[in-house]
């Protein structure tokens, strides 16, 4: 298990905690400065080369999303997810 990554999925659980999504701003660090924004960005660019358990654990996030152009309409499904 790569000790590194598990490091930055565990602030993106702690930022998915305090804020109730995983829509970190590019430039975003944990309080312990961690820069949870590079690293989720990271997630994102390398998204084909992630193995597969990777990418199922990203996805179980809530308000996880790989391209950032598709915000919009994750929002939209959230107002959704609400209304239900």
């Amino acid at each position: 298990m790569d000790l590194q990554w598990e490091d930055g999925f565990q602030h993106l659980e702690e930022y998915v905690a305090a804020h109730g999504n995983a829509l970190v701003p590019d430039r975003h660090e944990s309080p312990d400065g961690y820069k949870l924004g590079r690293w989720v960005e990271s997630q994102r660019a390398s998204r084909d080369k992630l193995d597969d358990n990777r990418k199922r654990r990203l996805d179980a996030i809530k308000g996880w999303i790989w391209e950032i152009g598709d915000l919009q309409w994750q929002k939209d499904f959230e107002y959704l997810e609400e209304y239900i």
